[in-house]
């Protein structure tokens, strides 16, 4: 059996989910003040805006910024999820959202649990959630997103077809 386009594009796909997680774990693994400097940089100005940004009702502000930090990280992980169980076919194909956010939920919870082994790090529950809020809204991201690429490619399949 060859091997079709199909098949470079499940491969393509999950070698993308396999490097998006081992840029987590990668991220997750060092301490926040040994990420390199680009990494530092980002979380020092994000920690900042929204610190000056949320005031909970006590009037000091909060800084949420590791909970949207892992939330905006995880939106990836859930859209290459659901893609890639999306493009399986079959039985995955019909439960791929169910399928990609339990894997990026589960990974979000190890990924915490791993965190805990960390010098400087510890596991939070909020962290978690908010993993798996990342991975839920990155499905959503991904629902559209995937529909309208096949629409478009059987819109010009039939077009491509006339001219082989």
């Amino acid at each position: 059996m060859g091997y079709t386009f199909r098949h470079a594009v499940i491969v393509g796909i999950w070698f993308a989910i396999i490097a998006y997680a081992l840029l987590i774990f990668q991220l997750s693994s060092a301490p926040m003040n040994s990420q390199p400097q680009p990494i530092q940089t980002t979380y020092q100005t994000i920690n900042e805006t929204v610190s000056q940004t949320i005031v909970v009702p006590t009037g000091q502000p909060q800084r949420y910024t590791p909970d949207y930090l892992h939330l905006f990280l995880f939106v990836g992980f859930g859209f290459l999820l659901y893609t890639g169980f999306f493009v399986l076919g079959g039985r995955a194909r019909h439960f791929a959202v169910n399928f990609a956010w339990l894997a990026g939920a589960l990974y979000g919870i190890v990924d915490e649990y791993h965190q805990s082994f960390v010098p400087g790090r510890s596991m939070d529950w909020k962290d978690a959630v908010a993993d798996a809020s990342g991975v839920f809204l990155g499905i959503l991201i991904a629902v559209p997103v995937v529909l309208a690429v096949i629409k478009l490619r059987f819109r010009f399949r039939s077009k491509w077809l006339d001219y082989v």
